[in-house]
């Protein structure tokens, strides 16, 4: 049986034995560094902790990142504000560089008006049905006579009742999970955020359908964040580290302040000298005060006598 006849490609890319010979006669080596080993087998984003860079060893550091990542959080995403110590603490477990929470921000702040909704009703849809409980047995109780229809009609339904778990910080978590997906090589589940970074707050599922949430908003268009574009949000989570300090560093000098506009009042009172209790009243006579009545001058005379 023939073989078929080769492509253009093909024999585009074979190359000819005296060809071969000139090419590695002539072959300069790129570079004199030597080739990096391959990466171990089993080694992954999960086994070996990273500590976070220099500049956000300090915990004070840490806080101007979340802050500047719960305040990307869209307003109607839900009905209350994301817990910058949660995300501090994401922050802290992870370990990330300010790349990656770069990218996160710029995923947080490219967000439209349109995705809260989209997201809360994904949340709610992907809820696992709780599954069906036996029965209780029968328990002897008095017999009462069954509701009348307008009560059961009129009875309002609690806005309660029908709870989501759409939370801001699920949203910042997802973020950062989405982040370090797309600049990091190694690959990292789910469940290491849901059950290590989260502490199993959430679940690897709602993880996942945040994402894709996140993903269809965007279009799927996490190339378009150039590194202008994080380096910018690196800078604005510095600010944030700078005002957290000012205002922290405000806060003590005015506790200070106050201890020491208080010390002088306190020595003041322990210095002032006790009240003297005078009970008695002294008498003024011939120029002398006497603490008792003085003896009058004819008494004095007869008891000379």
């Amino acid at each position: 049986m023939e073989s078929p006849p080769l492509s253009v490609g093909s024999r585009r890319s074979s190359v000819d034995s005296v060809d071969f010979d000139d090419y590695l006669a002539n072959y300069v080596p790129l570079s004199n560094l030597p080739t990096p080993p391959p990466a171990q087998a089993g080694t992954s984003w999960n086994d070996s902790p990273r500590s976070p860079p220099a500049r956000l060893a300090d915990e004070s550091d840490l806080r101007g990142p979340a802050s500047h990542l719960a305040k990307l959080v869209p307003s109607n995403a839900c009905s209350r504000r994301p817990s910058v110590s949660a995300i501090q603490d994401y922050l802290e477990r992870s370990g990330l560089p300010f790349e990656v929470i770069g990218l996160a921000a710029c995923i947080l702040d490219a967000l439209s008006m349109r995705f809260a909704k989209k997201w809360r009703n994904a949340l709610t849809l992907n809820e696992p049905t709780p599954a069906a409980s036996p029965l209780p047995e029968p328990v002897a109780a008095p017999v009462s006579p069954p509701a009348s229809p307008a009560l059961m009609t009129s009875a309002p339904v609690l806005p309660g009742a029908i709870k989501s778990c759409a939370e801001p910080e699920l949203l910042v978590l997802a973020a950062l999970a989405l982040a370090t997906a797309y600049l990091d090589d190694h690959q990292v589940s789910l469940q290491h955020w849901a059950q290590h970074i989260s502490c199993g707050v959430f679940a690897a599922r709602q993880l996942s359908t945040t994402q894709r949430c996140v993903l269809i908003d965007l279009d799927y268009d996490l190339h378009s964040f150039t590194a202008e574009f994080i380096r910018d949000a690196i800078e604005d989570m510095h600010r944030a580290s700078l005002r957290n300090r000012q205002r922290a560093a405000a806060t003590a000098t005015a506790a200070v302040a106050k201890v020491v506009a208080d010390e002088p009042c306190a020595a003041s009172e322990k210095s002032r000298p006790a009240p003297l209790s005078l009970q008695g009243a002294a008498m003024w006579s011939n120029g002398i005060a006497t603490p008792e009545p003085s003896p009058s001058v004819m008494a004095l005379d007869h008891a000379w006598d």
